[in-house]
């Protein structure tokens, strides 16, 4: 089996049991045929014959469609064999992508958090050099008004 792939138990052929049937008919109409060439009934024997030809013919077409048939479940079977193999890939490539996606999650919150402790870092330095600065210019004023400077 394989490929997830499910049995289906198929019915009888209908078509398999038509040609049995026609088969057995052909058969008994040769016989009948062979009896009426002993005897003189040419027209019996002509008729019969033409249904011979007509169900060997008829066997011929059932054959044809048979062999149709199976052709095209070939086919389907190798396209499923097929869209199995790529859906296969296609999980394998969605299994990739859903890792690399928690992957930039992860990477993202690292990210944010980072630059959030940046930002605190960034206010406590602000405000420090800030107070630096309100420190520098009372030195400055006291200088000026000592008269340092």
């Amino acid at each position: 089996m394989g490929l997830g792939r499910k049995a289906v138990d198929l019915p009888p052929s209908h078509l398999g049991e038509k040609i049995d049937k026609l088969t057995e008919e052909n058969t008994k109409l040769m016989s009948e045929i062979e009896a009426l060439k002993t005897k003189p009934m040419v027209d019996q024997l002509n008729e019969f014959e033409s249904k011979v030809k007509s169900s060997e013919l008829e066997i011929e077409l059932l054959n044809k469609t048979n062999d149709e048939k199976d052709k095209k479940i070939k086919k389907l079977e190798e396209q499923l064999k097929a869209l199995t193999a790529s859906n296969i890939e296609l999980r394998e490539s969605n299994k990739k992508l859903n890792s690399q996606c928690a992957e930039l999650r992860t990477m993202n919150s690292d990210l944010l958090e980072n630059m959030a402790q940046k930002e605190v870092d960034f206010s406590k330095d602000s405000k420090a050099n800030q107070e630096e600065i309100n420190d520098l210019k009372l030195k400055i004023e006291e200088c000026i008004t000592s008269g340092f400077i």
